[in-house]
């Protein structure tokens, strides 16, 4: 089990923990709430975790299809509601460099809908996955 503390740093920032590694991240309110957009949000860090799940699960098909990691680009885009406040939509784009086969793409698209990340959040959020190689969305 990990541990993660969170402090008060001033106001809408909050200091954030992390006990195994001792390293530390400072939050701010998203742009949308009023914040300043100086740092990670919490939706922000969301969004992250989502991009950053996605890319160790897709990891293990990329070694075993000899794709190569260092091609692969993933970026995301958060939608904030404001009411009810919440994320409401991550567009998560997966990008390799080259041309993918079709069952290359098949198991890509199967490990990133395994996501833990991905699984644990709330099916109000809409999650997209799209693919893209050389040729273009896939």
């Amino acid at each position: 089990m990990t541990h993660i503390s969170v402090e008060f740093s001033s106001e809408g920032r909050c200091l954030i923990s992390h006990s195994p590694s001792g390293n530390s991240i400072v939050t701010d309110l998203p742009p949308e709430y009023g914040g300043n957009a100086q740092n990670f949000s919490s939706t922000d860090l969301v969004a992250a975790a989502l991009g950053s799940c996605v890319f160790s699960s897709l990891e293990k098909v990329m070694v075993r299809e000899s794709l190569e990691p260092g091609l692969f680009f993933i970026s995301v885009e958060k939608e904030i509601s404001h009411s009810p406040r919440m994320i409401k939509r991550l567009t998560v784009v997966i990008e390799y460099q080259k041309k993918l086969s079709d069952l290359q793409l098949k198991k890509l698209k199967k490990a990133a809908a395994a996501c833990p990340v991905k699984r644990s959040l709330h099916t109000d959020v809409s999650i997209s996955l799209i693919f893209k190689d050389s040729n273009g969305e896939c």
